[in-house]
């Protein structure tokens, strides 16, 4: 059984956040490199590395949103939930060197994956 806290979370959000960072949206949720990669690289990267290490699919999902605080077109971004019983809906994301809360966050949301799922839901 996996270890399934906020310890686990944040230690998975630092060793992918690690990763340079390549701006752009295009292409969309490849694999990440020791090169780094753009958002939904990251948030990719950070779904697969939880599923191996034993998260349950239906704690993650891909989401993308529109940064507030950032003038468009460099607004759009990708990031990852997680759903945790006791914290509720968390993020991993590579704008935060920490796990941060869902509603917290300077962003709309767009677009969320439904949890098992490769389809997606408006927000």
């Amino acid at each position: 059984m996996p270890e399934l806290t906020l310890a686990a979370l944040r230690a998975v959000n630092a060793e992918i956040n690690a990763l340079p960072y390549k701006a752009g949206v295009e292409p969309l949720w490849q694999p990440i490199t020791e090169a780094g990669g753009t958002c939904s690289d990251y948030a990719s990267a950070k779904f697969s590395r939880l599923l191996e290490l034993g998260w349950p699919l239906l704690m993650l999902r891909l989401a993308c949103c529109y940064v507030t605080d950032v003038a468009p077109p460099d607004n759009y971004h990708a990031v990852l939930l997680v759903e945790l019983e006791e914290s509720g809906t968390v993020v991993l994301d590579n704008r935060y060197p920490d796990v941060m809360a869902y509603d917290l966050l300077p962003y709309k949301w767009d677009r969320i994956q439904i949890a098992g799922t490769q389809n997606w839901e408006m927000a």
